[in-house]
Parts: C-alpha cells; sequence; structure tokens
C-alpha cells in the first residue's frame, strides 16, 4: 500500500515554490528598472534563488523605491 502523506507534502512544496517564484519575479518586472539593472537583478536572483530572491524583495525593492521620482498631488 502506498503511502500518500509524503506525495501530497511534495505537491504542496513544489507549489509552494512556483507560487513564490512567480510573486518575485513579478515583482521584479513591475519595478521602475532599466533594462541593464533588470537583467543583473535577474541574474542574481537566478544564480542563488534562495539569497536572490530574498535580497531583491528586502534590499532591491527599497532602494528602487527610494530613488523614483515621487507622484506629484
Amino acid at each position: 500500500m502506498m503511502d500518500w502523506a509524503p506525495i501530497v507534502i511534495g505537491v504542496f512544496t513544489m507549489v509552494l515554490l512556483v507560487v513564490v517564484a512567480v510573486w518575485v519575479l513579478r515583482s521584479l518586472f513591475r519595478a521602475p528598472l532599466g533594462g541593464t539593472e533588470r537583467a543583473i537583478w535577474l541574474l542574481i536572483i537566478l544564480a542563488f534563488p534562495l539569497f536572490g530572491a530574498l535580497i531583491w524583495l528586502s534590499w532591491g525593492q527599497d532602494s528602487v523605491a527610494r530613488r523614483a521620482p515621487r507622484p506629484r498631488d
């Protein structure tokens, strides 16, 4: 008889990884970056998936937001 718990955990983990990858890449491509800068960030994220994504989400987005011009009211 087959044990279903490892299969369910594996499928859940894979789905979670895909969701996180889409979230990180979506935030990268929505950021107001130039082509070269976006390519560098993409290479960092692809070369170091866990650390690159964490660095982008914590430091990269913040640095882009700080230098982006503020909308005028």
